[in-house]
């Protein structure tokens, strides 16, 4: 382990679930405490961390909200195990772009229990929005075309492979 030292900069990278976009962001914004707490720690319970930023990090902006989202089965496309092409309806309020020039943007999908996407799992390409869609059991992720994700209505078609039965509103 090595000790940070003051003014040095580091470069790490971030993991987070973000929370959902809330429908009003404006009322969000000034109900919720953006500063962050960053620990840099050697071991994964962080029990001894080695630099912290005492809880000043500014935290990011949330910049828009996906509207109302939809999933809709291909034709014939509930049975059960069955693998089928479904369609993903976003509308972004902002479009939102990378900071770094060859950055990216991606969006995280997480399907009920039981779904899983197919490897690679963009059903058309080239898609007009994303470059490549990733599927790892019930998690995909789509990468964005040249690190921008558009305003306004996207749709991308999706392969995944139904659950066994039907699953229940509890499930997540």
């Amino acid at each position: 382990l090595t000790q940070i030292l003051s003014g040095q900069t580091v470069k790490f990278l971030l993991r987070l679930s973000t929370p959902s976009t809330p429908a009003d962001l404006a009322v969000w914004q000034s109900t919720h405490e953006r500063s962050w707490l960053l620990l840099a720690c050697g071991d994964p319970d962080c029990q001894d961390p080695s630099a912290s930023n005492d809880d000043l990090f500014p935290g990011f902006e949330l910049k828009s909200s996906f509207g109302v989202a939809t999933v809709t089965p291909e034709a014939n496309g509930i049975a059960p195990q069955a693998t089928v092409t479904v369609t993903l309806a976003i509308r972004p309020a902002a479009s939102i772009s990378s900071m770094i020039a060859s950055g990216t943007v991606m969006v995280r999908l997480l399907a009920p229990i039981g779904f899983d996407f197919a490897v690679g799992c963009l059903a058309i390409t080239p898609n007009p929005t994303f470059t490549s869609c990733f599927g790892f059991g019930r998690k995909a992720v789509l990468d964005a075309r040249d690190g921008q994700l558009p305003a306004g209505h996207q749709e991308v078609y999706i392969v995944v492979t139904n659950a066994a039965m039907t699953p229940s509103a509890e499930s997540g």
